[in-house]
């Protein structure tokens, strides 16, 4: 279920809010129930040229190809299930840095953070708690 649910958000939902946007960069975090680590794994699906960081666990960071994902950092959430997923984005070349890796060279200009956290708030991405 959660693959076919990642499936949908990724082929579909995020497709047309990129139409009614202009093609803006999306950035999608949060706990979508599929382990990094473990089978289901969240890579199949990914579209090819999505970026993605992760916490080793369940949450993601996805980013339209656009954006460059830097390293993923875990931060101490109390009253939560997980830690909160704190991830720098930049805006990149085409062909920059894949999953979690981090692209040398980026200025620090046009960076921002997204992340995850249990308790289903983040700075860009999901709202509410699965």
């Amino acid at each position: 279920m959660a693959r076919a649910q990642c499936a949908y958000l990724l082929a579909t939902a995020i497709p047309a809010v990129r139409a009614l946007a202009g093609s803006a960069p999306v950035i999608l975090g949060g706990d979508l129930n599929l382990r990094s680590d473990d089978s289901p794994a969240p890579v199949p699906c990914l579209p090819a040229a999505d970026r993605r960081a992760d916490d080793g666990q369940v949450q993601h960071v996805v980013a339209t190809p656009e954006l460059v994902v830097g390293s993923p950092r875990t931060i101490a959430m109390p009253a939560t299930d997980h830690p909160g997923l704190l991830v720098t984005l930049s805006r990149g070349r085409a062909g920059a840095s894949g999953a979690g890796e981090s692209s040398a060279g980026e200025s620090s200009a046009g960076e921002s953070s997204a992340g995850a956290s249990g308790a289903g708030e983040t700075s860009a991405g999901e709202t509410g708690r699965q």
